[in-house]
């Protein structure tokens, strides 16, 4: 057994990487059959356009550009598939666990570093967001990345780690402006490590790397202040209060909100956070001093961002709070999970206990595993799962999706960039009686116009399929009969056919 250990112990970068595929199988596992949504339409559909509109359109919008450039080349290598598109962020996310496995190793020892594989490779929230088209799970990569990249800085003394750093945190906010809740943990732990170690403020050497990412992020400053200032957010967000600090624990450990989760779920979810607090005490109290100050940078890159969302969703702000922009912290999370309890286990005469707590941790993200191949990628502030795909399906089934017959109406924009990538060997238009907004989400339709249609009484094909959600907007004149529905999850394709007298 000691040979076994001495070779993982060795060989630990073959672990990592197994462990970062096994996430990425998984991940792409879990995404098949699922359907792109509207944050995913919108990635696909900036990615399709020319470089110097795909810069304009983020630039009006709420969020940089690299992801979506990245996204761009990697579709023009390897084709605009749901597979291919989400295999990117797929091999993001296994990346980042495999770093998050290697920095914990290193700062934590081996127990850590084995305990901490199948909270991981099974964690809910990791797999859910490792295969969104979005940029979650980049900024996840680049978070892990900078992270090790300051432990090395730290403990080589070597300044090009701490360039690597300042180049890492630039391309963070380049990637998501939300990633710098990392960057300030980062500092906030820094400037607590050097003060107990006494060392002066003017040999903060540390502190020319932010201003070396602040240097490099200079040539899109102006636009990020626009977007500050001219903000597009979607309005779906919540403030941080105790019922979504509740509801952020449950769709992490079972990804389920927490008005769905019942008597049983949360008798065992209760348990587990109990024990896990207490886990966590013990950490703090038994382990060794320079393991505790690194305990210490794990648990602020999960204290931080909630404390900045906290802030910057009070009254009279708009709150801006979902689940998912903890989703490039989320590794952090489990790794502290498995941490604690690798010190605890370590420290405990009653062993078979803490291994009983990280058993059951274990089944409850099973658990969470499966209610997510079950439910797939529902969106929680829409309490729906993405049907676009399955819709187009079946409106293929009946011949009704791409034909000369039928003319195919998104309800309005959101719609239409929801459904569009199911619709692009064809032609698909949305309705709208107004002009398309300039900033925003909608404002790459300014391309589109063309499929615009302000008024119902501009369609004259013999079937008419309206696809809209549960508030409708276009009104279907009385040329129109209609004559079936689809629905799914609040999602509807309404199929209407030209009367007989329109036909004559």
């Amino acid at each position: 057994m000691k040979k076994i250990f001495a070779w993982l112990d060795g060989h630990w970068w073959v672990v990592s990487l197994l462990s970062g595929i096994g996430v990425f199988v998984v991940t792409m596992l879990l995404s098949l059959g699922r359907s792109v949504w509207f944050d995913e339409g919108y990635s696909i559909y900036l990615a399709q356009q020319d470089l110097q509109s795909l810069l304009a359109f983020t630039a009006v919008d709420a969020h940089p550009p690299l992801y979506y450039i990245i996204l761009k080349f990697w579709g023009e290598l390897f084709g605009f598939s749901e597979l291919a598109l989400r295999s990117l962020s797929a091999i993001f996310a296994g990346l980042s666990v495999g770093l998050g496995l290697g920095l914990t190793k290193r700062l934590f020892g081996l127990r850590a570093g084995l305990m901490a594989i199948p909270v991981v490779v099974l964690a809910p929230f990791i797999l859910r967001y490792g295969y969104e088209v979005r940029m979650y799970s980049l900024a996840a990569l680049i978070g892990v990345a900078g992270t090790y990249s300051m432990i090395l800085a730290m403990h080589t003394k070597k300044a090009i780690w701490w360039v690597l750093y300042a180049v890492l945190v630039a391309l963070g906010m380049y990637t998501l402006y939300v990633s710098v809740v990392v960057w300030l943990a980062h500092l906030i732990w820094l400037a607590w490590h050097s003060s107990r170690e006494k060392i002066p403020v003017r040999h903060w050497t540390w502190a020319w790397a932010y201003v070396g990412s602040v240097i490099l992020f200079l040539p899109y400053m102006l636009t990020f202040f626009s977007q500050l200032l001219n903000s597009v957010l979607s309005g779906v967000g919540t403030e941080v209060t105790l019922t979504t600090l509740v509801d952020l624990f449950t769709i992490f450990f079972i990804f389920t909100p927490e008005w769905r989760v019942g008597g049983w779920e949360s008798l065992v979810l209760g348990l587990v956070l109990v024990g896990l607090i207490l886990a966590t005490i013990i950490a703090f109290r038994r382990v060794e001093a320079e393991k505790r100050g690194y305990l210490y940078l794990y648990l602020g890159l999960i204290v931080v961002p909630m404390l900045v969302f906290a802030i910057m969703s009070l009254p009279p702000r708009e709150a801006i709070f979902l689940p998912r922009y903890m989703a490039h912290v989320a590794v952090f999370v489990y790794l502290f999970i498995a941490v604690i309890l690798s010190i605890t286990v370590g420290s405990v005469r009653r062993r078979r206990v803490v291994y009983g707590l990280y058993m059951a941790v274990i089944f409850v993200f099973c658990y969470g595993v499966g209610v997510l191949a079950v439910g797939g990628n529902v969106i929680f502030e829409q309490i729906k799962t993405p049907m676009a795909k399955q819709i187009s399906e079946q409106l293929q089934a009946r011949e009704l999706r791409c034909s000369d017959q039928v003319t195919v109406v998104a309800d309005e924009p959101y719609f239409y960039i929801d459904s569009f990538f199911y619709y692009q060997d064809c032609d698909l238009y949305y309705y709208l009686d107004r002009d398309n907004d300039r900033r925003g989400g909608y404002a790459p339709l300014k391309n589109s116009q063309q499929y615009q249609i302000r008024e119902a009484s501009e369609i004259n094909s013999r079937y008419l399929v309206h696809l809209h959600g549960e508030i409708v907007y276009m009104d279907v004149d009385e040329r129109y009969e209609l004559v079936e529905r689809i629905e799914m999850d609040k999602q509807f394709a309404d199929i209407y056919k030209l009367s007989i007298q329109q036909n004559n």
